[in-house]
């Protein structure tokens, strides 16, 4: 679809929560070519977006072992890790305080859950897939309150005091919705746009959409839509990013289809993390997994058919970023992390980070994952 009429489309049929905030005419929509400008590289180089490197050892005191990483969400003061078992709090040291929940579906409990920051507030909300609950922590890990809403929590985001579900209702309602917290009434619902479709494989179309979350804004983006939008009210919604693939873009009755080779010669972007200097994307090109930097000041975009971001920057071990639900509420940084065996599996190799080889010195095969903060150029 045009993205103009897809904007105009979406102006008829917003209902903003909040008073209206004036349009920001300054900020341009930015058209990024992917079939003419992407120059191919071996790998995305830390160096392209990050100045400095800071690592931290998560504690493994209080027997405290993760085991398998699924998201990170990073403040100022707090890292919070989720595992396929629990949600653990560090401070921004990485010494452990607290464990949000135990796993189950009662009072104080949690199951498939989804979490989001308050960071002006202190508050952690975490979203329980299957009982549609809420729960409210302060930043301290203690539960303020809990309280039942009545949509699917498949993804789930705050901006601006507004809770952001994507899910449905029903298996013929695929929409995303937004709704201020503590209240029952959605001020915005936006419905997927190829919700109707017989291929959408009885109602997983709201997995399709990608959404971040930056600053006060949050962006989202139908994955067969060549349009990122954001808004930080869900009063004034505009294009943030028009992607071109001219002929190679992929359309939506093809997107939902078993055929092995829809993706021949197509591209499309699957997520994507916004900061300010840059675009990081994740995609598929020709049938390959590919990752996209977009650096808004030059208008350069680099595209490489590898996952991970090379750490051309103290030597230490390659960064995965796409593998997990990452969400960071500090824009200066991006985050990742590092297993021990990725450390220990270079033992013969120095590291020029003294902090990175000492690290290594200090841990086992048992010990729990290494943050990696990546302070992003200005």
């Amino acid at each position: 679809m045009n993205p103009i009429i897809l904007f105009l489309f979406l102006t008829l049929i917003i209902s903003g929560c909040g008073p209206k905030q004036p349009d920001d005419n300054r900020i341009p929509v930015r058209f990024i070519d992917f079939d003419k400008n992407a120059k191919v590289v071996d790998k995305i180089k830390l160096s392209d977006i990050a100045d400095s490197v800071e690592y931290i050892p998560l504690d493994i005191s209080n027997n405290v072992l993760i085991s398998k990483i699924q998201g990170l969400y990073i403040t100022d003061s707090l890292i919070l890790v989720k595992d396929k078992g629990a949600t653990y709090l560090f401070n921004s040291v990485g010494r452990f305080k607290k464990s949000l929940y135990s796993l189950g579906r009662g009072p104080g409990e949690a199951y498939g859950t989804q979490i989001a920051i308050d960071n002006k507030n202190g508050n952690i909300y975490v979203g329980n897939r299957w009982t549609l609950k809420v729960m409210n922590f302060s930043t301290n890990g203690e539960l303020k309150n809990e309280r039942k809403y009545r949509h699917f929590l498949w993804q789930f985001y705050l901006v601006n005091n507004i809770l952001v579900f994507a899910g449905s209702p029903s298996p013929k309602d695929y929409s995303f919705y937004a709704q201020y917290i503590g209240t029952d009434s959605v001020c915005y619902k936006h419905p997927f746009r190829y919700n109707n479709l017989p291929q959408s494989r009885g109602g997983y179309s709201n997995m399709y959409t990608c959404f971040d979350v930056f600053e006060e804004s949050i962006f989202f983006k139908e994955q067969v839509c060549d349009t990122i939008f954001s808004t930080t009210n869900f009063k004034n919604i505009k294009p943030a990013y028009v992607l071109n693939f001219g002929s190679r873009g992929l359309k939506p009755k093809d997107f939902f289809t078993n055929n092995p080779k829809k993706f021949d010669n197509k591209q499309l972007i699957t997520a994507y993390k916004e900061k300010s200097n840059f675009l990081l994307m994740k995609g598929v090109d020709n049938n390959e997994l590919c990752q996209f930097l977009y650096n808004k000041k030059n208008d350069q975009l680099l595209k490489a058919f590898n996952l991970r971001i090379a750490n051309d920057m103290d030597g230490g071990p390659s960064l995965h970023f796409w593998e997990i639900h990452n969400s960071n509420y500090n824009s200066k940084v991006l985050c990742f992390f590092v297993e021990p065996f990725e450390l220990l599996d270079e033992a013969n190799k120095p590291f020029i980070n003294s902090k990175l080889e000492q690290i290594r010195k200090s841990i086992n095969i048992n010990s729990n994952p290494v943050l990696v903060k990546a302070y992003l150029k200005k």
